[in-house]
């Protein structure tokens, strides 16, 4: 069956055409989804609870975290206490990452917070909807956040999924101080740097990354956007997509340990040799395809894991059929 082809077509003028939707974004998790700016902007307002919880007493406390996060992110953890890589005394609380999707060890992780007595703050910026022995991400720490602009063209837009009352009323209150006019500007200059990537715009976003913890509430579009896109079968084509890659991939270069997983992807890492990932990152870029060598924890245990280099497959919604061909038929013939 093929999939669904998408709509990504989403000016001002567009977004007026499109009859306002009460699509759930997040399913079943929606009725304890609180939305955001960003995922950066989420991450804040949990540590802000925590904080405000004296469950972090000041800034020196630290959050064990993953290796390998974007450094906006350590930098928006750093407002409120110290990230880390590794467990000490300071460490009060644990942020897992479930890499392009792909659950973490999520029994060895909760019954290491259990033991120490810490917080767990599920990261599902890449993992919108993927899972873990039957349990949806998001749903197995105290707290989750997700990126809706990660798999949405939705410029910026987070949230996060907690069933506890306080801290849903702390976020709540919080949205009373968000910045409306300046989060307005931010959102333009936003939308500039995904129309046109150059280098100055880039250097914008580094910039406006550094004001996100006083951006809260999710705008209007970000979330028009998503929900027209989970009514369009953005999902349903991600589905496609992974299981075409899988298909044909599955092995040696696609291990069964994540080819068996129930997860819609971000991306989707392919596992060679150095000498064969710098071929297939050579082949894809002269084809105009992104692509580069990075590194996957493959024991998928923030706790001790094992990176692994590999060359990530998108798998985004917007591409089409040939898209996807074409991207197949680089790799097969680059090895």
């Amino acid at each position: 069956m093929n999939a669904p082809e998408i709509n990504f077509d989403y000016t001002a003028k567009a977004l007026r055409k499109i009859k306002p939707l009460k699509t759930p974004v997040f399913g079943e998790l929606e009725k304890n989804i609180l939305y955001t700016f960003s995922g950066k902007s989420a991450i804040s307002l949990v540590l802000r609870y925590f904080r405000s919880q004296n469950a972090l007493r000041d800034r020196t406390d630290q959050l064990l975290v993953p290796g390998w996060l974007g450094i906006p992110v350590y930098n928006t953890i750093n407002k409120s206490c110290f990230p880390t890589t590794f467990f000490n005394k300071k460490v009060q609380g644990v942020l897992a990452y479930h890499q392009w999707g792909y659950p973490q060890n999520m029994d060895a992780i909760r019954q290491f917070c259990d033991e120490k007595k810490l917080f767990l703050i599920e990261d599902c910026a890449h993992a919108f909807e993927s899972y873990y022995r039957g349990e949806r991400v998001g749903t197995m720490g105290e707290v989750a956040i997700f990126s809706l602009a990660k798999f949405f063209p939705s410029v910026v837009g987070g949230a996060i999924y907690t069933k506890n009352e306080s801290m849903r009323r702390f976020v709540t209150e919080a949205f009373r101080s968000d910045e409306k006019n300046l989060a307005k500007k931010v959102f333009v200059r936003r939308l500039a740097i995904d129309c046109s990537p150059t280098k100055q715009n880039l250097i914008e976003l580094e910039r406006n990354y550094a004001i996100y913890d006083l951006l809260l509430a999710c705008p209007a579009y970000s979330l028009a956007v998503a929900r027209n896109e989970i009514a369009h079968g953005a999902i349903e084509r991600r589905k496609h997509i992974h299981e075409r890659y899988r298909a044909v991939f599955g092995g040696d270069a696609y291990p069964s340990s994540l080819a068996d997983e129930n997860v819609i992807p971000w991306v989707m890492p392919l596992f060679f040799e150095t000498g064969q990932c710098k071929k297939v990152v050579a082949a894809l870029r002269k084809k105009n395809i992104k692509s580069d060598i990075y590194h996957f924890d493959v024991n998928r245990n923030m706790l001790e894991p094992r990176f692994a280099p590999c060359v990530p497959l998108p798998c985004h919604q917007g591409m089409s059929g040939e898209d996807v061909d074409l991207i197949i038929a680089t790799v097969q013939k680059a090895l």
